[in-house]
């Protein structure tokens, strides 16, 4: 014995599954994104003492660090600017700053913020 059922709404359902898996493979790999990207200023405002990455970069810039390039941020010391972030964020390490912004950059990208 069966139970007839009026689904509506599965052509929507499945064009948004469509679409989110096309913005998946879209963020599959690796990327270089931008530090605005990664740290826009709603992260930076909910993790972090700054309100925008110019207000990072300046205070970095007081305790000697440059951002302004991917070898600057290669070349930065890791304790001290663990120290860095370590003070002027909810983060213990950079690493853990990034990992964040990451996942939230992901996420948006997929749609889900």
């Amino acid at each position: 014995m069966g139970v007839k059922v009026n689904l509506k709404g599965l052509d929507q359902l499945q064009r948004k599954l469509k679409d989110l898996e096309r913005k998946a493979r879209a963020v599959d790999g690796k990327h270089q994104i931008p530090l605005s990207d990664l740290f826009p200023p709603s992260f930076l405002r909910v993790h972090t003492r700054f309100s925008s990455l110019d207000d990072l970069e300046a205070k970095a810039r007081e305790w000697g660090f440059s951002l302004g390039s991917q070898e600057d941020l290669d070349k930065l010391p890791t304790d001290q600017w663990d120290a860095f972030i370590a003070e002027h964020t909810h983060f213990t390490t950079w690493k853990d700053m990034l990992g964040k912004g990451a996942a939230e950059w992901t996420s948006r990208q997929l749609g889900f913020k």
